[in-house]
């Protein structure tokens, strides 16, 4: 066994994931990512990106960006994203 998690409600809330942006809405402000070995998309609104609170956030497709987990009564969230420079 690899020691990978599968199972996103397994992952230690203080470890960060890395994800790639499936799409992200500017003008409603979210989106989902994608982590790679994980079966659910991970929920994205702008106020918890890096560039809060300058500016609203938007984030592109593709784009690879870092992020711890939490479940709220809706879904797995991000908290805490940061954009990885490429």
């Amino acid at each position: 066994m690899s020691g990978r998690v599968n199972d996103i409600s397994e992952v230690n809330p203080d470890r960060r994931l890395r994800g790639k942006v499936i799409w992200f809405d500017a003008q409603k402000g979210y989106g989902f990512i994608d982590v790679t070995g994980f079966q659910v998309d991970i929920f994205v609104h702008w106020t918890v990106s890096d560039d809060m609170p300058r500016r609203r956030a938007f984030l592109k497709h593709d784009e690879d960006v870092e992020f711890h987990v939490v479940q709220s009564d809706r879904g797995w969230q991000t908290r805490e994203l940061t954009r990885l420079k490429s």
